[in-house]
């Protein structure tokens, strides 16, 4: 084939400047989008870690896994898990665990965790927040039955912050 005469330009309309003029105004229009979505947060150069309303919705959907892990290790089990670390194991009949590994928040913490009702089958879960401080506004709880009920949190909505601010019981 003979490309004697090719011209890009031509060929796509485009010159090498419109491209990038493009490229320049599709990157700006996705870093606000990301910026409004809570996506980039901002840090200042020695500042505490930034909290985000993406870290606050990652805690709280990583607070329902565990909920719907335990459910599933205590039909499969017919026990309670006794650590998050139980989560991690291969129920009889299974090729895999329920859980692959066990998650930090989204602070870097390790996620808490309590049986609080044996009999009842109620563990409750957690994690304190942004500020890795037990008992203020920014912790998150679950409470759940894991034999079977709704889960729902202690008070306020499911992960929501301070939904009952702090540790498991």
């Amino acid at each position: 084939m003979d490309l004697v005469g090719f011209s890009w330009r031509r060929c796509f309309g485009f010159s090498a400047v419109r491209a990038t003029g493009l490229l320049v105004v599709c990157a700006a229009v996705l870093a606000v989008a990301a910026a409004s979505a809570g996506w980039m947060p901002l840090v200042v150069a020695g500042s505490a870690p930034a909290h985000t309303a993406s870290d606050e919705c990652i805690a709280s959907m990583q607070l329902q896994a565990f909920a719907m892990a335990a459910r599933f290790h205590a039909v499969a089990l017919r026990r309670l898990p006794e650590s998050l670390d139980d989560l991690t194991t291969v129920p009889p009949r299974d090729r895999e665990p329920i859980l692959a590994t066990v998650p930090r928040d989204p602070w870097g913490r390790p996620y808490r965790y309590r049986v609080l009702d044996r009999v009842r089958g109620v563990v409750a879960f957690g994690c304190v927040g942004a500020d890795g401080e037990a008992g203020t506004p920014d912790d998150f709880y679950l409470e759940v039955d894991a034999a079977g009920g709704t889960p729902g949190p202690a008070a306020g909505d499911a992960g929501a912050p301070g939904a009952n601010a702090g540790t498991p019981r």
